[in-house]
């Protein structure tokens, strides 16, 4: 900061400082080659330097100074031109420049002689100021925050905030998870929190105490995909679900590569993912610590198909007009001249099942999950009879001889062929039934009958 401009800015203070404030600052004087602070002292003041203080007096100093700088870095802030110089106000060249005035009561109050400057020899990284309060006071204690994710993990090199008397810093932890505050004064309390959206979250507050423990807890966020596909695998853009997570129900819509992504889960909890239009359609996804991971929902599509069925005898062969008939919609379909029977629009997964009226036995059901094609194979239905066969003696077959057949009150006729058979077919016939077989043999033929 250049010589010529302290007075600017001093008069700056004055219009947003109170006067307990104000005159922590002593008050700059520019003189061609150099510049001076003055102390704006009233009368009954006395100053003196930290040393010629007792111990319990300068940790009294070091505490009101610990609670000014806090208010004043906070509306230091807020001033647009001074903001990025709120850090260096309390930059002084050396102890020597934090003095000690005591007022008429009794009352010890800092100031210093010399501000937002530092010597021109000055190598270290923590400046005067800092180091005076950063000694151990009988009034202050170390204040160490370990911060921690849900998972129980150390949150090494994790941005948070602090907001100590109303003035928010952002801190980093170091590479243990741990954000080395220095000394805070005992009963003073302070709010750890970090931020989603701009607002506040997962704040904690601690209270300074003689040994106190103050562990930071907050979530572990990671990159979570979802992928939306359907039953064969295929992605399904524009598809309209509900995550229910650590922070509540939200509604999503997959994109156009049927992803959904999102970028602040919570390890260590459950993901529940559910169909919006199919709230049976739900599962539910253990988030761990992995970054990124993906997971795959499945949303059942209907597909149409255009199945066809081939009608054919047992031979393999095509049967053009056969009829068959839909047992859903009970109507009757026949097979055309290409022995086919073609379904339109039919959902897979759907179950077509035809049969013929006339025999039962030929009656399939199908599974729709392609186009086919499908075969019915019709089959005759297996031909029941009483054969008897007709030998002499010798066993001989014996043709041209009439045989009846007598069942039920009722007399059937035949001639038994070359081989000495005679066969009555018997569709109509009761199970169990019992057929009397009669021969009509000649004179000779009886003779020889077996």
């Amino acid at each position: 900061m250049h010589p010529y401009n302290y007075v600017q800015v001093y008069n700056k203070l004055r219009s947003v400082l109170s006067a307990e404030e104000l005159s922590l600052f002593a008050k700059p004087e520019v003189n061609p080659d150099f510049t001076s602070w003055l102390a704006a002292i009233t009368g009954g003041v006395e100053v003196y330097a930290l040393s010629a203080v007792s111990e319990a007096e300068r940790d009294a100093v070091a505490d009101i100074l610990e609670e000014l700088k806090a208010k004043v870095s906070k509306k230091i802030s807020a001033v647009p031109d001074y903001a990025h110089m709120a850090a260096s106000f309390f930059m002084v060249p050396g102890q020597g420049h934090i003095r000690v005035m005591r007022t008429e009561r009794g009352r010890y109050l800092p100031l210093l002689t010399a501000w937002a400057c530092q010597h021109i020899d000055a190598v270290s990284a923590v400046d005067p100021l800092s180091r005076f309060l950063q000694k151990p006071r009988v009034t202050t204690d170390v204040v160490d925050i370990l911060v921690q994710y849900t998972n129980g993990n150390n949150a090494g090199n994790k941005f948070f905030f602090i907001d100590f008397l109303d003035h928010e810093t952002r801190e980093k932890t170091n590479d243990e998870g741990i954000f080395r505050r220095g000394r805070g004064k005992l009963g003073t309390s302070f709010t750890a929190y970090d931020k989603k959206g701009g607002e506040r979250v997962w704040e904690k507050e601690f209270v300074v105490t003689q040994g106190g423990s103050y562990i930071y807890r907050v979530p572990l966020l990671v990159n979570c995909t979802v992928r939306i596909t359907d039953q064969k695998d295929a992605p399904v853009p524009g598809a309209a679900l509900l995550f229910t997570a650590s922070d509540g129900e939200k509604e999503y819509q997959s994109d156009g590569s049927g992803a959904i992504k999102i970028e602040d889960a919570e390890a260590g909890t459950g993901l529940k993912v559910t169909e919006k239009d199919n709230e049976g359609n739900t599962k539910t996804y253990s988030i761990t610590s992995e970054d990124p991971q993906e997971f795959v929902f499945t949303i059942k599509r209907p597909y149409t198909l255009s199945p066809v069925i081939k009608v054919v005898d047992k031979n393999n062969d095509l049967l053009p007009g056969y009829k068959l008939v839909h047992e859903l919609t009970n109507t009757e379909m026949v097979a055309n001249g290409a022995g086919e029977i073609k379904f339109n629009s039919i959902e897979e997964g759907t179950v077509i099942g035809l049969y013929n009226p006339q025999n039962m036995i030929n009656r399939m059901q199908y599974l729709v999950n392609d186009e086919g094609p499908f075969m019915f194979r019709v089959e005759e239905p297996e031909v029941k009879m009483v054969k008897v066969r007709l030998v002499d003696h010798k066993r001989n077959p014996m043709k041209n001889i009439a045989i009846d057949f007598l069942y039920g009150g009722k007399v059937q006729s035949g001639i038994t062929n070359e081989a000495g058979f005679c066969v009555l077919p018997y569709d109509g016939f009761t199970h169990g039934e019992k057929v009397k077989v009669r021969a009509h043999l000649s004179a000779d033929a009886r003779k020889y009958k077996n």
